[in-house]
């Protein structure tokens, strides 16, 4: 009975591309997601049918139902929050997603027979599947810590426009912009930057 809750088996599909422009004259920076298990782009993921709540990346520090199941919970700290990324005008930031999603999900107590997880939901990692998705890119315009220490927000630009500063851009209101993709017919998903709203 609990299998259906087992995570997918992993596929090696072609990572997508999801590509944040700075299509202004303006600097931008990119924040980096607080997750501990995944390479902390500044995006995310949401699956728009089928499973309204399945999204990307993980959050950090927390176990799948499969891994709870046979592993229990996992307790830790809080995750680090990485440095921001500089973004020049006519900057290109590539990060990849590995189509995979995690869908939030509730199995029986019974499936838990150490009784080490508290009662509550956990994520089932899941394969994207082909339909509609939604790619949220996060961007920072004016971060305070750049007003306080420019110094720490100065980098040299790699030949795609973006460099990593020293700066970390914790609680600061990011700018969104979403764009909708289909897959399986997505390649690549650009993700523009045009100004604030």
């Amino acid at each position: 009975m609990c299998a259906q809750w087992f995570d997918d088996p992993q596929t090696d599909p072609q990572p997508l591309a999801v590509r944040l422009r700075n299509d202004t004259a303006d600097v931008v920076y990119l924040p980096r997601l607080p997750y501990c298990s995944t390479i902390p782009h500044p995006f995310e993921i949401h699956a728009l049918d089928q499973a309204p709540d399945g999204f990307w990346p993980p959050p950090g520090c927390d176990n799948t139902c499969e891994q709870r199941m046979e592993n229990g919970c996992i307790f830790c700290g809080p995750c680090p929050i990485g440095p921001m990324i500089r973004l020049e005008p006519a900057g290109v930031y590539t990060g990849t997603w590995d189509r995979r999603i995690f869908v939030p999900s509730m199995p029986p107590a019974e499936c838990f027979p150490d009784g080490s997880c508290p009662d509550g939901p956990c994520n089932v990692n899941r394969n994207a599947w082909p339909g509609a998705y939604r790619a949220t890119g996060l961007f920072l315009v004016q971060p305070q810590i750049c007003q306080d220490d420019p110094a720490a927000c100065t980098c040299t630009p790699n030949a795609d426009g973006w460099c990593e500063t020293m700066a970390v851009g914790d609680g600061e209101p990011p700018v969104t912009v979403e764009v909708e993709f289909d897959l399986p017919a997505a390649d690549v998903v650009d993700v523009p930057y045009t100004g604030a709203p």
